[in-house]
């Protein structure tokens, strides 16, 4: 049981809020009722500690994550377990509201191995001490699929409730995480302890922060993911990709990190590019006064189907922009970034050939946009490359 102390008017506005639950007990889905519904009890089976030391299952009457308080003005949101793939949870009310579920970093949302669950339509609220506390999601194999969907962090205390920037989702090792449709988690950043892969795709995802860039695998397909504090890197392996133009809902893919302080590029980048190319960067950084760039920085870019050349056939790759007025030392890092470029490995690929040469392909950068090229002058005018 993990304890607030907190004042009689703010803990009894959140037992008004959400009424009570089963203390102290594990909900297991069994999606029983059919109806996909986190709010359903009949979806769930509880375990219930009665003191004797005997473990009773039983048929839930309540749902688990509701907000409660005591009469000590503890909080003690039930343990969830899910050991089976769902297709879809939807966390929304009867009335197809969003709902928030609250947990802590004690008890979180447990998940056996190798399966596949969805969560639509909610909110996890992480109850916690400090910002630097962890959200704990996944297990070895799972696939986690998230859609129109928020995490949030808060504190309680005397003061009141209050949002935390800065607390962690920390998906377990080998856990495969899939934003799609729009996402924010504006307060949460990615805990970089876990090897894991994220996909963010179709839609839009909100973070507070990038991970730790040598433990994640990133794949960001017809969508954007905006970091509103990059201070780090972005990811071991980055993959682009774009939808062909005339599709719904079709975007440009791209990473922006707003208002960060710092930001490394150190790895590697795998793109794709359509036939009709594209006019933003894929990663964009803004308010920085910090860059550093790793020799071990690689740019993989496919054009089977991107045919163009000349002076003004370029695709934009990377764009930073400074932090006007701090004087430290800014303009240095990006000037510096030139000269780094150097030792970055740059291949061309056509029909799964190597066609870097043969296209006379290359890497420029344009100091008065402080932007990142990649730039190919041959074939001339459409011309195919034959690669045989």
């Amino acid at each position: 049981m993990v304890k607030f102390l907190t004042n009689r008017v703010i803990c009894a506005a959140f037992a008004a809020l959400v009424g009570s639950t089963v203390m102290g007990a594990e909900y297991v889905w069994t999606g029983a009722a059919g109806d996909g519904k986190w709010v359903t009890p009949g979806n769930w089976d509880v375990t219930v500690d009665d003191g004797s030391g005997e473990i009773i299952w039983e048929a839930a009457t309540t749902y688990p994550g509701q907000k409660q308080s005591d009469g000590t003005y503890d909080y003690d949101p039930s343990t969830v377990r899910f050991t089976n793939s769902v297709e879809l949870v939807d966390l929304s009310d009867a009335n197809g509201e969003k709902k928030t579920y609250y947990f802590t970093e004690n008890q979180p949302i447990n998940f056996s191995e190798n399966i596949t669950v969805k969560f639509k339509n909610g909110t996890f609220c992480n109850l916690i001490d400090h910002k630097n506390d962890r959200f704990k999601i996944g297990a070895a194999g799972t696939t986690l699929i998230f859609e129109n969907f928020n995490f949030y962090p808060v504190t309680v205390s005397d003061s009141g409730v209050q949002p935390v920037d800065g607390s962690k989702v920390a998906p377990a090792s080998s856990t495969t995480v899939i934003f799609e449709g729009s996402n924010d988690s504006s307060g949460f950043r990615f805990s970089g302890d876990n090897y894991f892969t994220l996909h963010i795709r179709n839609g839009t995802l909100k973070t507070y922060n990038t991970v730790s860039p040598g433990k994640i695998t990133l794949y960001v397909s017809n969508a954007v993911w905006t970091v509103s504090n990059a201070s780090a890197g972005v990811a071991q392996k980055t993959y682009f990709r774009d939808v062909p133009e005339g599709m719904d809902g079709r975007r440009e893919s791209r990473v922006l990190c707003t208002s960060g302080n710092s930001i490394g590029f150190r790895y590697n980048f795998d793109i794709v590019v359509l036939p009709t190319g594209r006019k933003t960067p894929y990663l964009e950084a803004s308010m920085l006064h910090s860059v550093t760039v790793g020799s071990s920085l690689s740019f993989t870019i496919d054009v089977t189907e991107w045919n163009k050349g000349g002076e003004n056939y370029r695709i934009p790759l990377l764009k930073l922009t400074l932090r006007q007025g701090t004087g430290n030392g800014a303009s240095d890092h990006i000037t510096a970034m030139k000269t780094k470029l150097a030792n970055t490995t740059l291949k061309a690929i056509a029909n799964g050939r190597d066609v870097t040469k043969r296209r006379n392909a290359r890497l420029e950068w344009d100091s008065s946009k402080n932007t990142l090229y990649y730039v190919q002058d041959k074939p001339y005018d459409g011309m195919k490359v034959i690669v045989r």
